[in-house]
């Protein structure tokens, strides 16, 4: 689990991620999915035996911004 001070913008090009927010909910995304994160504590973790690909775009912010 981590958090940072950045806007996250995340594509799934490839295969299933698992977003794990922390908090016991995971979201499953599959190719095409998008999620943007502003600074929230989350884990990525493939639970399949598939490979999976993901595009990351990732801006700085503040923490304010970012929360």
């Amino acid at each position: 689990m981590h958090a940072m001070p950045t806007i996250d913008y995340v594509i799934v090009v490839k295969g299933v991620l698992d977003l794990d927010l922390g908090d016991g909910e995971i979201v499953s995304l599959v190719a095409g999915d998008v999620v943007v994160q502003c600074g929230s504590r989350h884990a990525w973790r493939n639970h399949t035996n598939e490979p999976a690909i993901a595009a990351f775009v990732i801006v700085g912010a503040s923490n304010d911004e970012a929360r």
